[in-house]
């Protein structure tokens, strides 16, 4: 899905970048994240949930 250059230069995404898209039809918006920030977003998660039990619900 080609993503637009003005949206690209906002979001400092390269040509090659790798992303993930959410959407809601619903509501009428589409999300853009680079991979790096998923990583970032999944890193703080965990860190922040480290101290729970295997198997506990977080």
């Amino acid at each position: 899905m080609p993503i637009p250059s003005l949206l690209r230069e906002r979001c400092a995404i390269r040509p090659g970048d790798r992303v993930m898209l959410a959407g809601s039809a619903e509501y009428g918006v589409l999300i853009v994240h680079t991979m790096s920030t998923v990583e970032a977003m999944l890193a703080q998660h965990h860190a922040a949930h480290d101290d729970q039990e295997p198997g506990e619900a977080l």
